[in-house]
Formats: structure tokens, sequence, C-alpha cells
């Protein structure tokens, strides 16, 4: 026995469902399928428009296309747009410049550069790479990480014994053994 819906309202009863999905379950479901149809489902005016914005943001970031937050209405959600799709920018291309220039909000800048620099230290290929960081603190890490490197690629523990923080060498020589 099917209950409520037989099997000749199963189609109309599930189309009533989903009219009675919340707004936000309606927002995720068009910005996971990139369909504002869904948005045009909230009853609510201003819902409608943030389900909207969200959309367009999140076609925004797919295309890595700022232009595309030109259709986002809110005057602050449209700038937030433009500052993810800078920092997606940034890091697929590895281009500090969208970090410095493109990005509005200063924390998201300032988080943008620090991303790109620690991918940078995780690619260093040699210690010349590390010497031009003007922290110490980094210049000693990204070296660590290149000796770390070094004695696994070598496979040689004894290559350990120059790693400087005591907590990694003690982890590469274990690994190494």
């Amino acid at each position: 026995m099917l209950g409520i819906c037989s099997l000749l309202v199963l189609a109309a009863c599930s189309m009533e469902e989903e009219k009675a999905l919340p707004a936000a379950a309606l927002r995720a479901q068009a910005v996971d399928n990139n369909d504002p149809a869904f948005c045009q489902k909230i009853n609510d005016a201003s819902l409608r428009s943030k389900c909207l914005d969200a959309v367009a943001v999140a076609f925004a970031v797919q295309k890595s296309d700022v232009s595309l937050c030109a259709k986002v209405t809110d005057e602050a959600r449209r700038q937030e747009c433009s500052d993810i799709v800078n920092y997606d920018r940034a890091m697929t291309e590895g281009n500090a410049q969208h970090c410095t220039q493109n990005i509005m909000d200063p924390d998201l800048s300032k988080n943008c550069l620090e991303e790109l620099r620690r991918k940078e230290l995780a690619n260093a290929d040699d210690e010349i790479d590390c010497v031009v960081l003007s922290d110490e603190f980094q210049r000693s890490v990204c070296e660590d990480n290149l000796r770390i490197r070094k004695a696994f690629e070598a496979n040689d523990p004894s290559l350990c014994l120059s790693i400087t923080t005591r907590a990694l060498r003690e982890a590469c020589e274990e690994k190494l053994g």
C-alpha cells in the first residue's frame, strides 16, 4: 500500500513535495545544478534574489570569469564574487597580482598571498628558491622541506641529519630508519 500517494497521483504528489522544499534546499539545488529555475520556486522575494545571486556567483567561479559577477544584484555580494573568482585564478595561475590588485577584501588578499607562498615553498626545487624568502621562519621551513624531499628521493637517512627542525628530523629518521 502506498499510503497518501497512489500510483496514479505519485507525480503530482512529488511536485507538491518539491514546492514545499525550504528556500535553503532550493538554493542548494540551484547552485549544485547551476539552474536558476530552482530559485523561481522560492516565494520570498529577498530569498529568491539571494538564491539567484548565489547561482551567478557559482557560475562565475566555475567559468573563472569576473565579468559574470556583474549579474549579481547585491553590491557587496558582487564584490565578494569578484574576490572569490580572483582568488581562484591566483591559485590556478600562481599569479600574485590577482591577490594584490584584484581582491578588495584585505583579509582575503592577505590569505591569497600566504597560500601562494605556501604553494611556492612546497614546490621549491633547491635552496636558492628558499634564500629569496625574507621571512627567516619561512626560509627555514622551505629548506627543511627540500632536505626531507632529498632524503626520501635518495632513500638516505643520513640526509635527515641536516634538517633543522627537530620534530621533522626525527620523523624523517624514523621513516627512513
